[in-house]
């Protein structure tokens, strides 16, 4: 046990990817293994449990290395902030696939506003159990940590990409839109860890407002379109996986450029209370 403590202690987010990675793919990928296609895999019987990989990542490093579980999970229930914030968290994901769909109707394909009566159930779910949990690892977590030894931008790259490489099963055993090709769920979740990171610096370290940003992700889909791009040979995907990356990216180097990448916010901030000061130079 020392020596797995002493392992944690000098690469804490290494280790902490390395046990997200086991938590939610053994879920993912032995439960669709072990009743096939009994249960479909994108139900909540597969996400749910595996979206929680990351908090319980994190919580068993902070465990084995005598970190403050306490201040960690406090990070989420950091409300008093300025209501900007808020509403950057709420609009910026809605905005950006609204203008995604606006491009794709501007190039002539059809575009439909897709009402919902259960939005509000929708955004709680996922708040509560289907991805905001997820952000107590990857941004109360890997983030702090990462950007004290490299900085926000390259924290939110390296983020971004294993944020991207972790939902992988889902997407591998998938049926439908969320079985998008890799390759642009990847273009499209780095600048989302970016702008997350944004909103994590700039509120001194709110997990809670990331939160309210994936939820409003993952729900704000209030227009659509069927619109799709075929490959040569026949593969078709729908042309808001190639749009959304761009329209992603362009919001993304927006902030980079007024923030600059060292902190992306607007001052410099403290060191993340979640960090312990000894911790900032054993980040990998």
């Amino acid at each position: 046990m020392g020596e797995e403590s002493s392992i944690a202690r000098k690469h804490p987010v290494a280790i902490f990817f390395f046990a997200t990675f086991v938590c939610s793919w053994l879920v993912w990928i032995g439960g669709d293994t072990l009743l096939g296609t009994e249960v479909e895999p994108n139900s909540s019987l597969w996400t749910v449990p595996a979206a929680f990989g990351p908090p319980i990542a994190a919580a068993l490093v902070l465990r084995a290395t005598d970190g403050d579980l306490r201040t960690w999970a406090s990070q989420a229930l950091k409300w008093r902030i300025k209501v900007r914030w808020y509403l950057a968290a709420v609009a910026i994901p809605v905005l950006l696939q609204a203008f995604s769909v606006l491009v794709i109707g501007l190039i002539g394909a059809s575009v439909f506003y897709r009402p919902t009566d259960q939005f509000v159930f929708s955004f709680l779910f996922v708040f509560f159990v289907g991805g905001g949990q997820e952000e107590l690892g990857w941004r109360g977590f890997a983030l702090p940590r990462l950007q004290a030894a490299y900085g926000a931008f390259a924290a939110s790259l390296i983020i971004g990409i294993v944020w991207a490489t972790w939902h992988f099963p889902v997407y591998l055993i998938g049926e439908g839109p969320i079985a998008a090709p890799a390759l642009f769920l990847t273009l499209r979740v780095i600048p989302e860890s970016i702008i997350i990171t944004w909103l994590y610096n700039s509120t001194n370290g709110s997990v809670l407002i990331c939160m309210i940003f994936h939820a409003m992700y993952n729900v704000g889909y209030l227009f659509s379109s069927p619109a799709s791009f075929q490959f040569p040979g026949g593969t078709e995907i729908p042309l808001s996986t190639i749009i959304e990356p761009v329209i992603w990216w362009t919001a993304a180097l927006i902030v980079l450029s007024i923030y600059g990448g060292r902190y992306l916010a607007r001052t410099p901030q403290p060191d993340s209370a979640a960090v312990r000061k000894d911790e900032s130079s054993t980040a990998d």
